[in-house]
């Protein structure tokens, strides 16, 4: 089954979501002035996809039907979202993981978890470094080398996790190759 409707909305700039009644998920859209004038947007059997495109203010949209059955279009506005931050926006912001370190989910909360890239780092010969130069010495260097690497995950917008001797755990945005290159560059 194959049909097209046209529709030419007014629509306010922000974000919009288009889904059909039967089908699960939506298409995600941005509006703004200079977005496209003109867009195709189809359901199938398949899942909606994964992208954002940029529409005017007054778009001709065409919306296709190559589903297996008919379906009810709806345009909605997420006008709360425009501003709105996300879970996973929050938890990869260093000041939030810092003030709420303890905090734990409530028992049995459950969370899914998307792609995410984690950056794990080690320093090499530290168990020596602190028998050659002590302890305390040491341990400041160690500290150094977490806030070199907290200053280059905050640049690159992603957050430290977790700290265990010298060694950390860091999900960062899936840039933590630049992340550990400059981390690299700043400590050598």
């Amino acid at each position: 089954m194959v049909t097209v409707e046209f529709l030419a909305p007014v629509l306010e700039s922000g974000r919009y979501r288009l889904r059909t009644l039967r089908k699960p998920g939506g298409q995600s859209l941005w509006v703004e002035p200079d977005g496209l004038a003109e867009i195709t947007l189809t359901a199938t059997d398949a899942e909606w996809p994964n992208t954002e495109p940029h529409l005017s203010n007054t778009p001709a949209l065409h919306l296709e039907n190559q589903s297996g059955e008919e379906q009810l279009f709806m345009l909605e506005r997420y006008a709360w979202g425009d501003q709105a931050a996300l879970a996973a926006d929050v938890t990869m912001l260093q000041l939030f993981r810092d003030l709420y370190a303890n905090e734990a989910l409530r028992p049995g909360e459950q969370i899914s978890v998307g792609k995410l890239a984690v950056l794990f780092t080690d320093l090499r010969g530290s168990t020596r470094l602190y028998r050659e130069i002590g302890d305390a010495p040491a341990f400041g260097l160690v500290m150094d080398h977490f806030d070199v690497l907290r200053d280059v995950m905050n640049a690159e917008g992603g957050v430290v996790v977790k700290t265990l001797g010298d060694s950390i755990m860091a999900p960062s945005a899936s840039r933590w190759l630049r992340c550990a290159l400059l981390s690299m560059h700043r400590m050598f």
